[in-house]
């Protein structure tokens, strides 16, 4: 069983890995399932005295870079909006024409900030909330999340948090005092994501106040009045190139553009320098003629060029491939264990990109799959099923935290139905349980005869997925002893 695929018009909902070293990488590229238990692994004698091909460089560079050139069009997507350095919030919950992001939450109101660190720090500035769950999220450029704050990582508590970039070295006002935290961010540019709780409709307006009082500012540096800080001018790259607002790339096809996807890296490859864990690979893509700021595409050898193309091809394949062994068996669900950090797992990170973009660490949230009932036959609106929770196994959400049960249809979005019901969980009114403390929950096309309140309403035509989020996880789940009930079909 696997998280949800991606559907046949190549929506992304993703995820799985890659070994670090460059033999490593070319093995599975080529199919291996990876995993995170192989990040480690380290190439035998014999397969280091075989030199790769030019193609499987280039595949595995693709495959490296996936999650970046993604995470760049993601970026330009906000700055073409509302620019660089600027906290946005979403103010209402998603719904079905929310189609800028695959698998949105209907639990949370996001706020979202692309960080350009060139100038120097920002500070996200946080009041005490103690009675609602939040957190925000700090990811690099390559997509792994470096820290996180809220209701878990921080306690709820008031602050104010710098993110600082590479090589800084000034000292910020209230940083000597305490009344700024700063955070190391490993790229230069870096994505915020917030999530403030909704507990239901009457909430809403709450949970806008709360989320309007997060803002986002420069550093002040010790004794200055104005401005931001200062980093050594020979350190700062140059920033990412303007993107084209008029004609925007899709962030859910990052390989569409052939050979010229290998710009896009270049590109990132410059702007943004990469840890040194990722040198195998970045030295190996340089005897292909891809190395930083670079053009790959223009290569006057047009026979370079095919094979930049066909290995962009290739690891959507790749990647579409990993997408279907996603994540650790949970019962007969899948789990994202492990994901959030992916060191040199390159094709989890891959994968993720592909579809869970974002995807916390399982400290902060698991996030569990399934895209088959208990007998492994696909989810189909045709058919009606049924969850049954017994009263001992209740999704495991720790103290502030929450669980959920979201539909989305084969493209991975939210699905309109009569009800505008789009997900059920602790927070669902009315919510009916049990005499003996178990739950159920129907998932169909057409209200079944149990409690309204307990039924998910199911696309009418067409296979589905279901998603079950738990934010703020036991010890039970993150220790892998829980996973979610069988999908059981009761007709069709």
């Amino acid at each position: 069983m696997s998280l949800p695929p991606r559907s046949l018009d190549r929506r992304h909902f993703g995820v799985l890995g890659l070994l670090a070293g460059a033999s490593a990488l070319g093995a599975t590229a080529s199919g291996c399932s990876g995993g995170s238990g192989g990040t480690d692994a380290a190439p035998t004698p014999s397969e280091r005295a075989q030199p790769r091909s030019a193609a499987q460089v280039a595949l595995d560079g693709a495959v490296y870079g996936y999650a970046g050139v993604t995470m760049t069009r993601t970026r330009a997507s906000l700055v073409c909006l509302v620019g660089a350095n600027n906290l946005v919030h979403q103010l209402e919950l998603a719904t079905p024409t929310a189609r800028r992001v695959v698998a949105p939450n209907v639990d949370t109101l996001y706020s979202s900030a692309w960080l350009d660190l060139r100038a120097g720090p920002f500070v996200l500035t946080v009041p005490e909330i103690t009675d609602r769950y939040f957190s925000y999220q700090f990811l690099d450029v390559y997509s792994n999340t470096f820290a996180n704050i809220g209701t878990r990582a921080t306690g709820g508590r008031s602050g104010r948090w710098a993110v600082v970039p590479p090589g800084w070295t000034g000292e910020l006002a209230g940083q000597a005092t305490g009344e700024v935290t700063v955070i190391d961010a490993p790229t230069w540019d870096v994505w915020l994501v917030g999530r403030t709780l909704v507990r239901g409709p009457s909430d809403l307006a709450a949970a806008k106040i709360a989320q309007r009082s997060f803002q986002l500012a420069p550093a002040q540096p010790a004794g200055a009045t104005t401005g931001g800080g200062t980093v050594t001018p020979a350190t700062v790259p140059p920033p990412l190139p303007a993107p084209d607002c008029d004609h925007p790339s899709d962030p859910q096809e990052p390989t569409d553009g052939g050979a010229a996807f290998f710009d896009e890296l270049a590109a990132l490859l410059l702007s943004d320098p990469p840890p040194a864990a990722d040198r195998p690979v970045v030295n190996a893509l340089v005897t292909i003629g891809v190395t930083p700021g670079s053009t790959p595409s223009r290569n006057p050898d047009r026979t370079v060029v095919a094979m930049l193309a066909r290995a962009a091809q290739d690891a959507e394949a790749t990647v579409t491939r990993a997408v279907d062994d996603i994540g650790e068996p949970a019962g007969t669900w899948t789990a994202s264990y492990g994901f959030g950090k992916y060191g040199t797992d390159y094709l989890t990170r891959a994968a993720v990109a592909a579809g869970l973009l974002a995807a916390n660490v399982q400290e902060e949230a698991i996030y569990y799959g399934t895209r088959s009932d208990s007998t492994g036959k696909p989810l189909s609106g045709a058919a009606s099923y049924q969850l049954h929770f017994p009263a001992d196994h209740l999704p495991p959400a720790g103290p502030g935290g929450f669980w959920s049960l979201t539909m989305y249809g084969e493209d991975n979005f939210l699905v309109d139905n009569r009800a505008r019901v789009y997900a059920v969980g602790d927070r669902t009114e009315g919510l009916a349980v049990g005499a003996d403390g178990s739950l159920d929950i129907y998932v169909s096309a057409t209200q079944p005869a149990g409690p309204t309140a307990n039924w998910l309403p199911a696309s009418a035509t067409g296979g589905f997925n279901l998603l079950l989020r738990v934010y703020l996880p036991t010890a039970a789940a993150t220790g892998r002893h829980w996973a979610p009930p069988p999908v059981t079909r009761v007709n069709g």
